[in-house]
């Protein structure tokens, strides 16, 4: 039973979980944040975020969890990079794009199939990423002046591996053969990109205040090295902040972090005597998942947060946004 793992507070017993498990189930264990909740004892499998068995699982446990990571793959996944970038570099790697040479290899019909930048060639990762010139003066154009002509044996792999862990190989700063014209245009396109994503970041980021009488509460949640630190501000009306909270959980899984962050919001919301509350998160998932508990699925571990959640929603009027 796992109440005979717990203390009297609810809190784990960690001297009789530290004698009974391995030291891997016990860091496993102390990942799952305790409940005021005495939820339905039931088996798990950890190989679905879900708890769900599936045969697609079983086989990734059995047989991905055992194969040998490649150098490059560890540098994707653990470069300091945004996460949709890592996502598409490992889908450039793969040659999983859908670029006119992979959708004519498919036997589709496609109405184009020449390269976007109107050189003529065929549209492949390879030609679209490196070799046409419109793409080579936009890496000429970068601050670093990144020119690939003396790397052209290289494969697509390897040159998407020196992007990530350049070790002193990357072709910077030399001068190019690019014609003039073509360099100009590639920091036109790059200045533009870089004035359109500064501001559609400070229109997505501009705080929005609470009904009057009411205060809101921004939570947020960082994932770093088996841990999450997770941050509450609140708000009133004004926009003058009223509390301010940090908290550290013992788990690396976004989305029980950025659950246990919306707890500790209501928690203090249900302490300080709010009665009227806008409560916001990023994590779009663990919102739909609270307003309609059984219309999304979510990781197994946060059941109980989602469930001291609710408990705590209908103790005063509480808005969910993300």
């Amino acid at each position: 039973m796992v109440s005979s793992l717990m203390e009297s507070d609810g809190s784990w017993n960690m001297e009789r979980i530290r004698l009974l498990f391995n030291r891997d189930t016990v860091n496993n264990i102390c990942k799952i944040p305790c409940t005021n909740r005495n939820l339905d004892h039931k088996l798990i499998w950890i190989g679905n975020s879900n708890g769900c068995f599936s045969v697609k699982s079983a086989y990734k446990m059995e047989f991905y969890d055992k194969g040998v990571v490649s150098q490059w793959w560890k540098h994707i996944w653990t470069s300091k990079i945004h996460e949709r970038l890592k996502f598409f570099l490992w889908k450039l790697a793969n040659n999983g794009l859908t670029t006119a040479s992979n959708l004519l290899s498919r036997n589709m019909v496609i109405n184009r199939r020449d390269c976007v930048h109107g050189c003529g060639q065929l549209e492949s990762s390879w030609h679209l990423f490196f070799l046409c010139q419109i793409t080579r003066a936009l890496w000429f154009a970068m601050p670093s002046s990144i020119k690939w002509d003396s790397l052209q044996d290289k494969s697509l792999k390897q040159k998407l591996n020196l992007l990530i862990n350049p070790s002193g190989t990357l072709p910077t700063n030399v001068l190019s053969s690019i014609p003039y014209g073509q360099v100009e245009k590639a920091k036109a396109i790059l200045s533009q990109t870089r004035t359109e994503g500064m501001a559609t970041h400070s229109n997505n980021t501009l705080w929005e205040k609470p009904p009057c009488q009411s205060i809101k509460i921004n939570t947020d949640a960082a994932v770093k090295e088996g841990k999450s630190m997770i941050g509450v501000v609140a708000r009133n009306h004004l926009g003058e902040v009223q509390k301010i909270k940090a908290v550290r959980l013992q788990s690396d899984i976004p989305e029980l972090a950025e659950a246990f962050g919306v707890l500790q919001g209501l928690k203090l919301a249900s302490k300080e005597g709010w009665s009227k509350v806008w409560c916001q998160s990023d994590a779009r998932n663990v919102i739909t998942k609270i307003n309609n508990p059984t219309g999304q699925n979510t990781h197994w571990a946060a059941e109980g947060i989602f469930t001291d959640i609710v408990r705590l929603k209908h103790q005063c009027l509480v808005h969910l946004v993300s």
